[in-house]
């Protein structure tokens, strides 16, 4: 893919301007400054458009050494507007264009918040093709310094540091002679190669470690630009709230216990005193979140989600927001049908049939193409449900023809292609996985002829994956006696993320195997695993005898019962 050019702020906005067709309508212009939480300018800086749906960045802007930048635009719809800086986390607006129009909008970005603990600080870097995997650590020098030696034939190398700012966050280091974006919000630091060897040298002592916040001002706070910014981030706010002290709860091993009280209070209220359709679409969207959640919202206020949001309403765009295509189906299926959960509702024909339904629709009106091709791939889900694959094959092969690059085809093929790595009746490809702990021991599939085994890919990240946990401990132990075996492979950054998960409450007394690169590794290529959790039982021939959903929830147990011998 080609690299988008980097030019100044000013000059950037007056090509797009200067460059658009004759009878092309006005761009809309955006404008500001992006700046320390302090006012300062930063190190280097950029803005970036984006397409929500996507994450394809639509322009650049290379934020000015005084701060200001600008930034052009003929598109419209729902976009995102992404603030990036060195030493920074990067703050992201949602916006709604129509334009023509000009945006004054000034950002003070917060700085990173860096761990306490620095003796795990990992580098990654051109010499391993930035593998969050294979990173190698730094070593702590007497001054309280930590450094690492890379060879490389280059003139320079790239370089970033994981661990700094959380887990499996990689960020700039304190030693550069220049910085480079890397394409997903942050940046790399650059250090000259001399003789063939480079020294990173990190400094903690460099670290601005000052508590900070960011700041979103729009110089029009009353422009529906703005309003739709802040509810936007205020019902964001009320989910990462749930979602924090769902976190909070898995750590301490308690049952969580969250009152969304307020939040269905405040939103009501919101509802009702708000005329732009455009606000109302995004709080009946969130009305639907909150009670796939448990919040207790009114069901008059679903049944005005169901006919109020429009198949092209450009919220779709936004993934966090509308979740999946066939949101208002389920919606409306509950109502009809109160007290079912999901999997009961879609055991219906004409619940299926009805998201197919809206799905169409959504496909022939949102103007999205990463929407559109959402719907499609979930209409191959539901197809396969109603079991019409001559239909579901055919929504498959328009989503080949039409989105080849988007990200559902590589999850599609692995679930449903006929010749699908992990698939009933194959025989499991040749493996060796070596076992967590002991890289003196390997597991591999002629080692596992003659057992009864669940290949298990997982990872302690992956909140289904911790899902399962109660359902795979309840199968082991029933039937460990029985001749079961589990095999868990961990596509975790790291092997101790795994020792430290198991010393918790989920023991996981079976075998285990680590494979470094996570989804990049040549293993997880070879099973076509790009997403999780995953798996496959096989039998003592090495053959698959079931997959993926056979093996989940309370299907587990019944599939294994079935398939390992009568006690």
């Amino acid at each position: 893919m080609n690299r988008l050019a980097v030019v100044p702020a000013w000059s950037l906005a007056w090509f797009l301007v200067s460059t658009l067709p004759a009878q092309a309508p006005p761009p809309t212009v955006i404008t500001g400054t992006v700046l320390d939480p302090e006012g300062h300018p930063l190190k280097l800086a950029h803005v970036h458009l984006e397409r929500p749906s996507s994450g394809a960045p639509l322009a650049r802007s290379l934020v000015e050494p005084d701060g200001r930048y600008a930034i052009a635009t003929a598109a419209t719809g729902a976009v995102f507007l992404r603030f990036t800086g060195v030493d920074h986390t990067n703050a992201l607006v949602p916006m709604v264009l129509a334009p023509p129009a000009t945006i004054v909008l000034d950002v003070r970005l917060r700085r990173y918040e860096y761990t306490g603990s620095l003796d795990s600080i990992t580098a990654i870097g051109d010499w391993n093709q930035f593998n969050f995997g294979t990173g190698r650590r730094l070593a702590r020098q007497p001054d309280g310094r930590y450094t690492l030696d890379v060879e490389s034939t280059a003139d320079t190398v790239a370089y970033q540091l994981v661990g700094l700012a959380g887990p499996g966050h990689s960020i700039n280091g304190t030693d550069a002679v220049r910085y480079v974006y890397d394409e997903g919000g942050d940046y790399r630091s650059v250090l000259k190669v001399e003789h063939g060897h480079a020294t990173i040298v990190f400094d903690p002592s460099r670290l601005d470690r000052r508590p900070s916040t960011r700041r979103i001002t729009f110089r029009d706070p009353y422009s529906q630009v703005a309003r739709l910014a802040e509810a936007y981030d205020t019902t964001r706010r009320w989910l990462r709230a749930y979602f924090d002290a769902s976190d909070s709860a898995r750590s301490r091993h308690d049952s969580l216990r969250f009152n969304w009280t307020p939040t269905v209070r405040d939103l009501g209220a919101r509802l009702a005193g708000e005329r732009d359709p455009l606000l109302k679409q995004l709080y009946l969207f969130t009305a639907l979140e909150v009670s796939d959640l448990g919040g207790a919202i009114d069901t008059s206020v679903v049944r005005r989600a169901t006919r109020e949001i429009p198949p092209d309403s450009p919220w779709w765009s936004l993934r966090d927001v509308s979740q999946q295509p066939s949101q208002l189906v389920t919606a409306a299926a509950k109502l009809e049908h109160p007290g079912q959960g999901p999997r009961e509702l879609f055991k219906d024909s004409t619940v299926v049939r009805r998201a197919v339904d809206f799905l169409d629709t959504l496909v022939a009106r949102h103007p999205d193409p990463g929407v559109r091709a959402d719907a499609l791939a979930t209409a191959v889900y539901f197809l396969k449900l109603l079991k019409d694959d001559v239909r579901a094959n055919d929504y498959y092969e328009r989503l080949l023809a039409e989105y080849p690059d988007a990200p559902m085809v590589a999850v599609l093929k692995a679930r449903f292609a006929p010749d699908r790595v992990l698939r009933v009746g194959a025989e499991i490809p040749d493996f060796r996985l070596v076992a967590l702990g002991d890289s003196s021991v390997a597991y591999t599939r002629a080692s596992m002829l003659g057992k009864t085994y669940l290949l298990e890919f997982w990872a302690t990240w992956c909140g289904p994956c911790i899902g399962e946990m109660p359902d795979l401990h309840a199968a082991y132990d029933s039937l460990a006696r029985r001749g079961l075996q589990i095999l868990s492979v961990s596509l975790d950054r790291a092997p101790e993320d795994v020792t430290k998960f198991r010393a918790g409450q989920w023991k996981m007394p079976w075998l285990h195997a680590f494979v470094p690169g996570m989804f990049d590794s040549p293993v997880m290529r070879q099973f076509e695993i790009v997403f999780i959790p995953r798996a496959a039982l096989v039998g003592p021939d090495g053959h698959i005898l079931a997959t993926d959903e056979e093996l989940r929830g309370d299907r587990l147990l019944g599939t294994l019962q079935r398939s390992l011998p009568a006690p």
